[in-house]
């Protein structure tokens, strides 16, 4: 399956911090990588995934445990902001943990906890960036919008179909911040 290219990706680029090739040796560097170690899949899957375990790995060593890590974090801030965002629905804590408890215990959801694929990263990412969204749309802060734009981008370098998300979120925004403010320079 993917999970060992996703975790041999991100061995790849913590051996390469580590070793920090010269920038004329770096494709050397990856052929002779990719040659020893042919799981690699560089440029066919996403790398935030990838990228994202660089610092596990070198807190808790190379192991599938490290890269389980990072998923089970992308998995809580999920879950942290879909209580956030249906707090700020709903104005009611109380429904707002029913909501996120609801997505936490998704037994679909749990058992990706136990993989490191990009399905939880690109949903989390996601998540946090329709908070953003919706705070935009409600009170108009330029900050918001700035940061829901980088959280879509980043889901999409997390896993490409998080595309789908964005004529849902330029909508939302339209029909409550209307085109004029869309268009603004800010």
């Amino acid at each position: 399956g993917d999970m060992p290219r996703h975790l041999m990706n991100g061995v790849f680029f913590y051996d390469a911090l580590r070793d920090l090739p010269a920038p004329g040796d770096a494709l050397e560097y990856a052929r002779h990588y990719y040659a020893r170690y042919p799981a690699l899949s560089l440029g066919h899957h996403p790398i935030l995934l990838s990228l994202a375990e660089v610092p596990s790995y070198a807190l808790f060593g190379v192991s599938v445990f490290a890269g389980r890590v990072v998923v089970l974090a992308f998995f809580v801030a999920a879950t942290l902001y879909l209580f956030r965002l249906g707090e700020a629905l709903y104005a009611d804590p109380w429904a707002a943990a029913v909501t996120a408890l609801t997505f936490a215990s998704s037994p679909y959801l749990v058992e990706l906890t136990q993989s490191v694929m990009t399905e939880l990263p690109a949903l989390a990412l996601a998540v946090i960036s329709t908070y953003y969204c919706f705070r935009f749309s409600m009170l108009g802060r330029t900050r918001d919008i700035r940061i829901a734009v980088m959280l879509a981008a980043a889901a999409l370098w997390a896993k490409q179909l998080a595309v789908v998300m964005l004529p849902a979120m330029v909508f939302y925004t339209w029909w409550y911040q209307g085109w004029r403010r869309l268009c603004r320079r800010d």
